[in-house]
């Protein structure tokens, strides 16, 4: 082909953290918020600095229709299923972006033109995204994460990701020996 087509995948845990840290906790204020939030408690907007918090966001999501929500970032991809569409080149993971960028500018045979530069630019210096993975599911109990877990199952084992890597960092997680 003369040119291929990629798919890159965010990392489900950190993609519903950046969302959040980007905008979903401000810029969606009060749809963002289930109706017993005490958010809700006028029509009026919300006052600065009022955001929903991580876990309102994401019980937000357990309870959202995916079907019929119109934003592309939360339809879980095997409903989105564009992977299953078309015929991809090359599908890659976010988490090794740039290891798959190299793989990609090598296969179309342009590594020698472009040299990417990689800056994260939403996480502060000397954070991993596992700190902030760890920062934002403390705030959830096991039972959200389940919840959260069941919705987008299917796209956990598409791409070989684990529930037990967010249910250690939750609030009430009891390790078994």
């Amino acid at each position: 082909r003369e040119h291929g087509t990629e798919h890159f995948y965010r990392k489900f845990g950190a993609r519903i953290v950046a969302k959040y840290r980007r905008g979903g906790n401000s810029t969606h204020s009060r749809e963002l918020l289930p109706p017993d939030s005490y958010y809700w408690a006028s029509d009026q907007p919300l006052p600065a600095g009022i955001e929903p918090t991580f876990r309102e966001f994401v019980r937000y999501l357990i309870d959202l229709d995916l079907l019929s929500y119109a934003d592309d970032h939360w339809i879980p991809v095997y409903l989105f299923c564009t992977p299953c569409l078309l015929r991809y080149d090359i599908i890659a993971k976010v988490e090794t972006l740039q290891r798959d960028q190299l793989y990609t500018l090598r296969a179309a045979n342009i590594d020698r033109l472009i040299k990417p530069r990689w800056q994260h630019r939403t996480v502060p210096a000397g954070t991993t995204t596992s700190d902030l993975a760890r920062r934002y599911f403390s705030q959830l109990t096991t039972a959200d994460v389940q919840k959260l877990y069941q919705k987008y199952q299917l796209d956990f084992e598409l791409f070989g990701y684990k529930m037990d890597e967010y249910l250690k960092y939750t609030s009430d997680f009891k390790e078994t020996l």
